[in-house]
């Protein structure tokens, strides 16, 4: 029989609480002792604590858990709890348990989370909310909140998740810090080797592309000449920015990575130095272009301004002739919209531009990741129950059900692969309820079968193709690299300011609100706003990395 919801901690108490649990929470080490206690004998027996079936799905013997997850936006608009979703309460009836659930409130999600750490009343386990614990994951671990799993990852304990992410070099580090311990056990894999696409990038409008006599450009040269060439023929703006939701260029390196940087941190061509793009000599010749591009009229004025859906409202009407977009949003804010009742409109794909033909692009996104932490706090009351349930998440079917929900309603079947059927805001509750819950699923996008069954309409399956042939080298690891306290103290006192006054003046270089001629002034501020500090913490974390 399901146990009535536990509701979430109220914000009355805030600060009292907060000065608790930034305060070293001694509370923290009063580790459950059953808990200690069952995972002591599985330690030391190395025998199954759960009995399981021929599908290798453990009985939980009616264990109930506790779990603290936050709802996201769009599920408190038909849920108020996640036992509500069909395939919730079919993984209820599969494992033999119950799941008991602390939904912060929307938008409170961080101080719920401080609240109930100090309060030291927590939940059997954590979904999507250590990363809040001051200093993250391996602070937490430090500091006896949650459980260091390492020891019961095994063929015993964990044969899913032996399989499926441990015999793999790869994942492996991912899923593992610098300690060697297994930090990321119940986290979400996306991507693959396989299917290591990217999903950001250039869309051109193919009439006005045809209208200029041009080929499809390879080169800022051959964007400059066509961005002009579309001017030419009336085109108000042939290239589309926007920064409300989306930072320029820095989500995909478009343009910059045509220059060898990266709008952020990145690896050097030899595979060992980490460099600061925002500060490198390269990117006064990005900016140069960009700004050469904006004065031209090139560029829509109020970008700065202006949101994706501005963007793509300027490509409808006419205005626009490119931008880079992810897929997803082509696909229903432009193709579903637009492009599927007006072909002549179609956008194309077209490559990361380089500086010359024949350059290596090291800079395209990647879709291969890891994401959704998932941990068990020291106060579960039996936490091999918790170890075996993520470990139950990484079967096969388990995890079709929770990435896709109910079969006919939220997704059905083509070709062997499962393909999501959108659910519309305006459907019954009962329909929503059978899709999928966010957080749980542990696989995403692994098979490129699948990825071009997903992104199957207009120019989705051109760009996956085009786009994947890019490198991602230059790329710094941010998902897989581990920084120690003092690191994380340091990053957090620098990094926001730093931040901030970059995007600043990357809009006003463009604009022309700050000469280019300021550019070594720009550079000063940086360096005194410690950025060799920031840049000698991420090269001491991606060395561990690169040790693991």
């Amino acid at each position: 029989m399901k146990l009535k919801v536990r509701k979430a901690i109220a914000l009355t108490g805030c600060i009292g609480l907060l000065a608790v649990q930034m305060s070293g929470c001694a509370q923290t080490k009063d580790i459950n002792n059953e808990g200690e206690k069952a995972l002591s004998n599985a330690s030391e027996t190395n025998t199954p604590a759960f009995a399981r079936n021929d599908q290798g799905i453990p009985d939980l013997q009616g264990e109930t858990i506790t779990i603290w997850q936050p709802l996201t936006p769009g599920q408190v608009k038909f849920c108020n709890d996640l036992n509500e979703y069909e395939v919730i309460k079919q993984l209820e009836e599969k494992l033999n348990c119950n799941f008991e659930f602390i939904h912060p409130p929307v938008g409170q999600e961080k101080d719920n989370f401080s609240i109930m750490i100090g309060s030291g009343e927590w939940p059997d386990m954590i979904f999507g909310g250590i990363e809040n614990y001051p200093g993250g994951l391996s602070s937490a671990l430090a500091d006896g909140i949650v459980y260091d799993v390492t020891p019961y990852i095994n063929e015993v304990h964990t044969p899913t998740f032996m399989e499926k992410i441990m015999s793999n070099e790869t994942y492996k580090k991912w899923f593992t810090d610098d300690e060697g311990r297994i930090t990321g056990f119940g986290n979400k894999l996306t991507g693959s080797e396989e299917a290591n696409v990217a999903f950001f990038g250039p869309l051109v409008r193919k009439d006005y592309l045809e209208a200029t006599g041009m080929e499809a450009p390879k080169t800022i040269d051959d964007w400059d000449k066509m961005l002009n060439k579309m001017k030419e023929n009336g085109v108000q703006y042939p290239l589309v920015m926007n920064v409300v939701g989306w930072p320029i260029d820095r989500s995909c390196n478009m343009f910059a990575s045509a220059y060898g940087i990266a709008l952020s941190y990145f690896i050097e061509e030899d595979g060992k130095t980490v460099v600061y793009g925002m500060e490198q000599p390269a990117y006064k010749e990005y900016l140069t272009t960009l700004n050469k591009w904006y004065s031209q009229g090139l560029i829509n004025p109020d970008f700065p301004n202006q949101t994706l859906d501005d963007a793509t409202g300027l490509m409808m009407s006419g205005q626009g002739g490119s931008l880079v977009m992810h897929l997803y949003d082509y696909t229903n804010r432009y193709y579903n919209v637009n492009e599927k009742s007006n072909p002549e409109q179609a956008l194309i794909p077209v490559q990361y531009p380089r500086l010359n033909e024949g350059d290596e692009n090291r800079f395209r996104p990647t879709s291969m990741g890891v994401a959704d932490s998932k941990v068990i706090t020291t106060k579960a009351k039996n936490p091999l129950a918790c170890i075996y349930l993520l470990d139950t998440l990484y079967n096969d079917e388990i995890d079709k059900m929770l990435a896709y929900g109910i079969e006919g309603v939220s997704y059905k079947m083509v070709d062997g692969n499962p393909v999501q059927i959108i659910i519309n805001e305006d459907q019954p509750k009962e329909d929503q309820l059978k899709g999928s819950p966010s957080r749980w699923h542990t696989t995403e996008d692994s098979t490129l079968e699948g990825v071009l069954q997903k992104y199957s309409v207009g120019s989705d399956e051109e760009a996956l193709r085009l786009w994947m042939q890019d490198g991602f080298a230059g790329n710094y690891p941010s998902s897989f690299v581990k920084y120690t306290d003092e690191e994380n103290k340091v990053i957090a006192k620098y990094q926001t300011d730093l931040d901030t006054y970059v995007s600043e003046m990357m809009l006003k270089f463009i604009t022309g609100v700050e000469p280019l001629s300021n550019f070594d002034q720009y550079i000063a501020q940086v360096k005194a706003m410690h950025s060799d500090e920031l840049v000698a913490v991420r090269q001491a974390a991606y060395d561990r990395y690169l040790s693991r």
